[in-house]
């Protein structure tokens, strides 16, 4: 494997005002502006997971109350809270024609959601530990679920079937996702390894090892992993205060990593426990144990806003379909939905 090289970062500097933050680049040409505009408050628990629906009208929450609620953004209201888990929800996904919803949860079980009406179509029973992570292909019909029990299962939603049963890993299955087109799987263990998978026949493609950290050994435990829109590249969020993009091959090229504050200033100063690529692949999202969430220039490496308001870790982070809003999930017990302005 190639030695990955580190894209150069530049410092910038902020100004705030209030609940509205605006920041330039270093030449000054480019402005950010973010703005709170509604708190979700609902639930008796942390928000460990939120979605928006891909027509960016509706936000889904999975929270430790062991319900996820279905909110009208526009609104701030409650449209369907989904109840029928005994333990907490981890995680949530979204089809991208917005049809079903899905919930992880420590009660070793997933389950299915018709997302317009907030009812259940199917239960997945087959882990044996708490179920960490969910995600579903693009059409619909595939879902892919990553577990304590050191494994992670693609299944086929409609039959409520396993299609494959992947084992290869040394500790618990932190976090999964599937690329946009449907053909691959990227699977997180707390071990550190990150692996792409072939969806369709459930082999694995390509491993970045435990000891690939004797190059880079602000990797971390991982804990969130997001493919970019166009499925080119994986975003990481790791416990050592940093974001890291790879290219979905593994296979070297160049690494772009979002740093912590022991390397920046203007960095997290705590674990990133969840990243996104915004969908004109231009933004980077970022949550973190230091109570905000950052937007960063992909491109410069440049951070353009902080998201202050939460009192607590920041676990999730999503975008909108337009790339106009985005909603954090904390474990202060609400859900945020800011606006993002360039």
């Amino acid at each position: 494997m190639k030695i990955l090289i580190l894209t150069t970062l530049m410092l910038i500097s902020c100004k705030t005002s209030n609940s509205l933050t605006s920041l330039k680049d270093s030449n000054g040409l480019a402005e950010v502006f973010s703005k709170e505009i509604r708190t979700l408050s609902g639930h008796s628990g942390h928000v460990k997971s939120v979605a928006f629906s891909p027509d960016g009208k509706v936000v889904v929450t999975g929270s430790a109350d062991k319900t996820a609620k279905i909110w009208d953004i526009e609104t701030g209201a409650v449209l369907f809270t989904l109840k029928g888990h005994s333990a907490e929800i981890n995680s949530v996904a979204i089809s991208k024609d917005g049809r079903i919803l899905a919930t992880a949860s420590e009660d070793k079980s997933v389950k299915i959601w018709r997302l317009g009406v907030g009812s259940l179509i199917t239960t997945l029973n087959k882990h044996t530990k708490s179920v960490n992570s969910v995600a579903i292909s693009s059409d619909g019909k595939v879902a892919l679920t990553g577990s304590v029990d050191r494994t992670a299962i693609i299944w086929n939603i409609e039959k409520s079937e396993i299609i494959h049963e992947l084992d290869n890993f040394w500790g618990s299955v932190t976090a999964v996702d599937i690329s946009p087109d449907g053909n691959k799987a990227v699977t997180a263990s707390w071990k550190d390894d990150l692996i792409v998978w072939d969806l369709i026949t459930g082999k694995e493609l390509r491993k970045l090892e435990d000891g690939t950290k004797q190059f880079y050994p602000e990797i971390g435990g991982i804990v969130s992993v997001k493919f970019s829109p166009d499925g080119k590249s994986i975003i990481v969020g790791t416990k050592a205060h940093r974001a890291q993009i790879w290219s979905a091959d593994l296979l070297g090229g160049e690494v772009t990593t979002f740093f912590g504050n022991d390397r920046r200033r203007d960095g997290h100063s705590h674990n990133v426990y969840s990243s996104i690529i915004s969908p004109d692949g231009k933004l980077v999202i970022t949550g973190s144990g230091d109570n905000t969430a950052k937007v960063w220039d992909l491109k410069r490496v440049e951070l353009l806003a902080t998201l202050k308001g939460h009192t607590n870790i920041v676990l999730s982070v999503a975008i909108s379909p337009d790339g106009k809003n985005v909603v954090t999930g904390s474990f202060d017990n609400t859900a945020k939905i800011w606006q993002i302005k360039k």
